[in-house]
């Protein structure tokens, strides 16, 4: 589906950064022992960062 075509309003979730940046957060805080808080929005992935935290 191209954008053009998806219904609005909709929310499009970017699967490879839904991957990528609960990574890089657990890169930080293995390196620092820095513990990372995570503001949560209304329609959140909080288990996609469960997973990789």
């Amino acid at each position: 589906m191209q954008f053009e075509e998806l219904p609005t309003p909709c929310y499009v979730v970017d699967e490879d950064l839904l991957e990528k940046n609960p990574k890089i957060l657990n890169g930080v805080m293995k390196r620092t022992g820095c513990k990372i808080h995570l503001a949560q929005k209304a329609i959140s992935k909080y288990t996609m960062y469960v997973i990789y935290l």
